[in-house]
């Protein structure tokens, strides 16, 4: 998000407005104006403020309206704001009590930091689906076999079987297959495609939907070159009941120098997530009708042990703030 940017964001089914402040940090308030609830988003970015363009009223850091042209400011013109933190190229923000933010919870994701600025891509998904349900599409992975056979996929994960284990509230899945030809999309970055690799794939589920995805592929034959690696961020924010804002961030060590393969690269991995794993969430969505899967009383597998896992521990979050428990 760049200066004098005005970024509108539906999030847990608040309209909010996103923009830059005077000091050029990302500020979080409600996408309607205090006077007549025009949307703030339809105005003017002024200098790190936003004028209302209905009646030209101006509002800046923490939601304070900081002009008003027709009379004295008070503090019922002030709109509600949200606590926000920019780390590891996000923007993270507080839905609840800013006097409570705690940025401490934000997951330690300075791979991204180190990476440089050609061996990473961003992507964004708008999701017609339930924000769980994506989660669930990432924390069983065994989906690439059937879903991405000749990119992503290729069988190997469903020979593999999971191995799920549970940190306090975080979940951790791995798929090994040693001594097996890499999936096509990493293959075909070592030395000799088709040789035969060491390969793990693993999920970390950090609540409420933040997961962080590695594939490490090392030849089995050393002479057949370096290991290979990519770390991509799947972020999950609900939009509302049955929309998501489907936030991807890839890295990798390899070819990290080359801006023509990255720009390429990102448009190759978006393009399957949009042409094959959300038309595929918005067909399952439609089926079920209904934010809730239990209500519609799936028959679960041993594949799905890692995502009932990470449900289950959202939801006991859930309970414990609604009973105003520390989660």
């Amino acid at each position: 998000m760049k200066a004098g940017d005005l970024l509108p964001r539906t999030i847990c089914d608040i309209p909010m407005l996103l923009f830059r402040d005077k000091d050029g940090h990302a500020t979080a308030i409600k996408d309607a104006c205090s006077h007549r609830l025009a949307p703030l988003s339809a105005g003017v970015y002024q200098d790190g403020e936003v004028m209302c363009r209905y009646h030209g009223l101006r509002f800046g850091k923490g939601g304070k309206c900081v002009h008003n042209p027709h009379g004295q400011i008070t503090d019922a013109l002030s709109v509600r704001s949200w606590a926000t933190v920019e780390r590891h190229d996000l923007i993270w923000l507080w839905m609840g009590d800013i006097k409570a933010a705690d940025d401490s919870l934000i997951p330690d994701l300075s791979f991204i930091d180190r990476t440089p600025a050609h061996g990473k891509f961003t992507g964004y998904l708008p999701t017609k689906a339930n924000f769980e349900l994506c989660t669930d599409n990432i924390l069983d992975l065994t989906h690439t076999d059937y879903l991405h056979p000749d990119t992503l996929g290729g069988g190997g994960l469903t020979r593999a079987k999971e191995k799920v284990k549970v940190e306090g509230n975080i979940v951790t899945v791995r798929w090994e297959n040693p001594n097996e030809v890499a999936p096509p999309a990493l293959d075909r970055e070592l030395d000799r495609p088709g040789s035969l690799a060491n390969t793990f794939t693993e999920v970390v589920w950090y609540p409420p939907a933040v997961m962080k995805l590695c594939v490490h592929v090392e030849p089995v034959d050393p002479l057949n070159g370096s290991p290979v690696e990519s770390v991509t961020m799947h972020i999950m924010t609900p939009e509302g009941a049955m929309k998501t804002h489907y936030f991807v961030l890839s890295t990798r060590n390899f070819r990290t120098d080359d801006p023509g393969y990255n720009e390429a690269l990102g448009k190759f991995v978006n393009n399957i997530f949009a042409t094959e794993d959300k038309p595929m969430l918005e067909a399952q969505q439609a089926r079920m009708g209904t934010g809730d899967l239990w209500a519609c009383n799936p028959a679960l597998l041993p594949i799905d042990n890692a995502a009932v896992r990470a449900r289950r521990i959202l939801a006991h979050m859930i309970e414990k703030e609604n009973n105003g428990e520390a989660a």
